[in-house]
């Protein structure tokens, strides 16, 4: 990106560009860096070098464990919403038995 053009600008467009392409925000990266291209190491054939980017790009194997560290973070049950699911889940098993001879073992 030029100079003049600050990154989090060039980052607000890319994530509004994603967001209209309906790319899933799994797939958004955590991660930004905004270089020139001729900073990227290449081939002679002018493909881009992939193995060992992250390295030469700053985003080493410390940073990926930042990321991936997670919290033990306990599940918080709604038993509001269970009873009522309960419920709900009762009434339609009694009015699908209401007026069925079957169901009463005849």
């Amino acid at each position: 990106a030029p100079a003049a053009v600050k990154d989090k600008e060039v980052i607000k467009q890319m994530r509004t560009w994603m967001k209209e392409k309906k790319f899933a925000p799994v797939k958004w990266p955590t991660k930004w860096k905004i270089v020139m291209d001729d900073e990227l190491p290449k081939t002679k054939t002018k493909k881009y070098i992939r193995v060992g980017l992250s390295e030469k790009l700053g985003f080493g194997e410390k940073d990926d464990e930042l990321v991936t560290e997670t919290k033990d973070v306990k599940a918080r049950i709604d038993f509001g919403v269970i009873t009522g699911f309960r419920f709900i889940l009762a009434c339609y098993v009694m009015f699908m038995h209401i007026g069925d001879n079957k169901s009463w073992g005849r």
